[in-house]
Order: C-alpha cells, then sequence, then structure tokens
C-alpha cells in the first residue's frame, strides 16, 4: 500500500557543509537556526525492534531499510528526515559491553542519509521496555524479574495465568487478554512488572539505569558535530513508573512528570550535555509518560525545565492501534476527534516540537512530524 503524505520545509538548504547550532525557543517550542529561522523536519520512522536491531543498508525491506531504492522513495515524497532507532540491544545486547561495531554501523546509516539530504533523530526506542514483561527494548541480561517484587504477570492488568518459558524467562503468549485487550499491546505497560522495572530505570542504581546512561554517553560522543543529525529522543513513550505502588501516578494527569520520569530526562539529558560541551548544537527531545500522552491529559513538566530542549509526543488513536488500523468509517471519525484533540491539548501545554503518529492520523501542518507507515517501493 502506498501511503502518500504532503511534505514542506520552511529551509531550502537543510543541511549546510558546517555544523549548524538548531535549537528549541521554549517560548514557541519552535526550532530555530543559528540564523533565526524556524525549522520544519518531516519523514518517517525506521526501527527495527529485532535482531541485527539496525536497518539494512543493501536489502531493500519497506520501512526495515537504508538503501538506494528507500532513499529514492523518501525523496520521491520530499521527506527530510528518519527517526532512526538505535536499539539498546544492538548497543549492550550481552552485558555492560558496548557493541561499538553496531554503533559505528549506525553512524553509516545517518552518513547515508545525510549524504542524500535527509537528517536523522536518533530515538531510544522502547515499548513495554523488555521482552520478559511482553515488551521490547532492553536485552534479557537488563532486568532481574525477580528482583521487582511485583505480582505475576500480567496482574493487575488480568488475573489470567501466563505460562513463562524457563528457559528464557519470557512470556510464552503476549496476546492481549482481561479486559484491557481491546487496546492492543499496550496492555502490558499496565502490568505491575512492568511499572516497577521503568521504576528501576528511573532510579538511580539499577543495572538498567546505568545502562542507559552509558549509552546516551556512547551515542553522544560518536555522533557528535555530525551533520545530518537533528536531535536525539530520550526515551520513546516512557511508562508513568510503579503505578500499582504508586496509584496517583496513573491517575493523576501530569503526576508522572513531576518525579521520577522528570529525574530521568533530567539526568540523560546531562549525560549528553557532558559530552557535548559547545552545548545545544542539536535539540534534546523528552517525552511525557505515555497514560497522559495516550488520554489527552495534561502532561506535568514546566514549560522549558530542560532549556532548549522540545516535547516528543506521539497521536494515536484510542482504537485501532494494532495492525491496519482504524478501518470502519465510525472508527476513523473517532479517530480523527482523537487526533485533533491530543494536537490541541500539546498545543496549549507546550506548543508543538515533534510527534509521531499512526495510522490515518492527521497531519499537522505546523509540527515537525514522523509516521509509522511508508511508500513501498513500485
Amino acid at each position: 500500500m502506498v501511503v502518500a503524505f504532503l511534505v514542506a520545509c520552511v529551509s531550502a538548504f537543510l543541511f549546510p557543509a558546517q555544523v549548524a547550532s538548531i535549537t528549541v525557543d521554549n517560548e514557541t517550542n519552535m526550532f530555530l537556526d543559528s540564523q533565526g529561522r524556524q525549522r520544519l523536519w518531516h519523514g518517517i520512522n525506521i526501527v527495527n525492534k529485532v535482531a541485527p536491531f539496525h536497518p539494512s543498508l543493501d536489502v531493500f525491506a519497506p520501512g526495515q531499510s537504508v538503501t538506494d531504492d528507500d532513499i529514492k522513495v523518501l525523496l520521491s515524497m520530499g521527506a527530510s528526515v528518519v527517526r532512526l532507532g538505535i536499539m539498546m540491544s544492538g548497543m549492550f545486547p550481552d552485558g555492560p559491553v558496548l557493541n561499538k561495531t553496531y554503533l559505528e554501523y549506525s553512524m553509516r546509516v545517518a552518513d547515508k542519509l545525510h549524504e542524500n539530504g535527509i537528517g536523522t533523530l536518533i530515538d531510544l526506542h522502547q515499548d513495554v521496555l523488555a521482552a520478559k514483561v511482553c515488551g521490547e527494548g532492553t536485552p534479557d541480561w537488563m532486568l532481574n524479574v525477580s528482583s521487582l517484587n511485583a505480582m505475576p504477570l500480567p496482574r493487575p492488568a488480568s488475573y489470567a495465568a501466563v505460562e513463562i518459558d524457563p528457559a528464557t524467562g519470557h512470556p510464552k503468549s503476549c496476546q492481549p487478554l482481561g479486559p484491557l485487550k481491546a487496546i492492543g499491546w499496550s496492555e502490558w505497560y499496565t502490568t505491575d512488572q512492568c511499572g516497577k522495572a521503568f521504576a528501576q530505570l528511573y532510579g538511580l542504581d539499577s543495572p538498567m539505569s546505568k545502562t542507559f546512561e552509558a549509552y546516551w554517553h556512547a551515542v553522544a560522543l560518536q555522533f557528535k558535530g555530525h551533520p545530518g543529525v537533528v536531535g536525539y529522543e530520550l526515551l520513546n513513550e516512557p511508562w508513568v513508573g510503579d503505578h500499582v505502588g504508586s496509584p496517583s501516578l496513573l491517575l493523576e494527569a501530569g503526576r508522572a512528570e513531576q518525579g521520577l520520569l522528570k529525574d530521568y530526562m533530567q539526568r540523560m539529558h546531562d549525560v549528553i550535555r557532558g559530552v557535548d560541551k559547545d552545548a545545544g548544537c542539536w535539540p534534546i527531545l523528552y517525552a511525557p509518560a505515555e497514560v497522559n500522552n495516550r488520554l489527552m491529559r495534561r502532561v506535568g513538566y514546566e514549560r522549558g525545565f530542560l532549556p532548549g530542549a522540545g516535547m516528543a509526543y506521539h497521536v494515536y488513536c484510542v482504537v485501532g492501534t494494532d495492525g491496519p488500523g482504524p478501518t470502519t468509517p465510525t472508527q476513523i471519525k473517532l479517530c480523527n476527534y482523537n487526533d485533533k484533540s491530543q494536537m490541541k491539548q500539546r498545543q496549549e501545554d507546550f506548543g508543538l516540537t515533534w510527534l509521531a503518529w499512526g495510522p490515518r492520523a492527521s497531519s499537522p501542518s505546523l509540527a515537525r512530524w514522523t509516521p509509522w507507515r511508508r511508500a513501498s517501493r513500485r
């Protein structure tokens, strides 16, 4: 299926030969270059969630490769950016030792995009954090489920039994179940194990927390001064944290962004800026807690709490997030209302900074955006 979208850019020259400073104006949440011009990027996501955790440079696979054919398709669509997942499982697959080969390969991907006038937004991507809790984004060694002191999976989302494979520690099935199955895979965020795993990430002393700091140190060092990088996204779709231990994180709009999640964003921001001492060469993007994002609720960050940084939010319909998305006229109307309401709320909170959107979402005209669908080669 060919999905077409209108692409606009306010600059005729996206990437000058010299590295140009780009920052976020925290009053307007617009990206500004060193000449004070507003900069807009429109493009796609390329996130490879399974091994080898990077797009192929040689074999064409829509949405999973950056070949010459991909470049032609992207340029024909007017795309000016790729939100590229540089995955934790590729960076630290077997322990806290960096896989330099993977990071260098990711650099080659960014090089190829830049050579063709397409920027790279580096995304630390995860969904429900770990395979052991029916998600992805971190390698198995990083999470010890027994250390969470949590209820068995999938409680409290459902009290149905989930069998665990003793060889891998992974659930044998991650099919949605119970009263929340209508929201698809996102249901697994609501388990006690997932919430407490995120709390470990946001803390200071867990192996996961320390490795996330090491990730951003290595990425910032590798890509420092790269003329094709347009920003760093600190964490895709973060959960609120331990919602069973602290129900207000889930029940109170904005509560999650005032505690450990905010501390995590600040800490990772400081790691990057500690490497990039020239400060602000590329914008850093922080994200709202996923429940506030999906439910169109107020976000708890103070505007401008990370100077020169911007908020990356996502627009997904409350129905049809899996598979082809909403397909019936009623679902489509509901999703269009949902999309507009979400964007209005974010505009009131922070202005439009950067968003990713799902099937049939309405594309805004004054935001940087990257959808989860893209054209196939014909």
